[in-house]
């Protein structure tokens, strides 16, 4: 069997982006709470993103949304609020022979996924027009 480790960065990313398509936005005790659109621009060395999720968090409230980059853009809703923005990038796997077992990894710099400093002011009252000019190391 043949198995190719993912950096840990890239598993908490990857984990990130599975609790936001399952807790979605609210308080753990509490109602949701609003949530309002936010779209953009993601480009990979001055080209757009192909495929990828931005995650938009406050860990504090235990608010996260995710949403799905296609092309260089993405669209979504989001809790308002200073966001930590982590950017997630899992190349679609190719045919894989029945005894193989490969673990996908991200293809961003862990400084813009498990080590993000970026973010993003989600303001109530849009224009939530965000753009992100991601670099290789």
């Amino acid at each position: 069997m043949h198995t190719t480790a993912a950096a840990p960065g890239s598993l908490i990313a990857l984990a990130g982006c599975m609790l936001a398509a399952v807790v979605g936005c609210g308080q753990r005790d509490g109602p949701r709470r609003l949530r309002v659109p936010v779209s953009g621009v993601v480009t990979f060395d001055g080209r757009p993103l192909d495929v990828g999720d931005i995650i938009f968090s406050d860990r504090d409230a235990g608010e996260v949304d995710a949403c799905r980059i296609t092309g260089g853009r993405f669209r979504g809703m989001v809790c308002p609020g200073t966001r930590r923005v982590e950017i997630v990038s899992v190349p679609p796997r190719a045919k894989e022979a029945p005894d193989t077992m490969e673990v996908a990894e991200n293809r961003l710099p862990a400084r813009y996924a498990a080590h993000s400093t970026l973010s993003a002011d989600v303001r109530k009252q849009g224009p939530n027009e965000f753009s992100f000019d991601l670099k290789s190391d």
